[in-house]
């Protein structure tokens, strides 16, 4: 399914992962490991941030960015219909 996201949704999608796989991340890794400008993922960042209904990026001088969760959102079994 991640091949119908155009290249913006694509990064942040990226980027949602990173953080909630590993916590607090800096832009700097974060860039490293994408090979993408720092800039860009501050901006990407900011847009994450702003859309967001049920999470919030939180920022740290000295840890970087971490993602909380604003609602509890419970797993719902897979059920099969075919």
């Amino acid at each position: 399914m991640r091949y119908l996201l155009n290249n913006r949704s694509f990064r942040h999608l990226i980027l949602l992962e990173m953080l909630y796989d590993k916590g607090w991340l800096t832009t700097k890794s974060m860039s490293q490991k994408l090979g993408l400008a720092e800039r860009l993922i501050r901006s990407d960042l900011e847009d994450l941030n702003c859309n967001a209904n049920f999470f919030k990026l939180e920022y740290s001088r000295k840890k970087g960015f971490c993602i909380r969760f604003l609602v509890i959102i419970p797993r719902m079994p897979f059920i099969c219909t075919y």
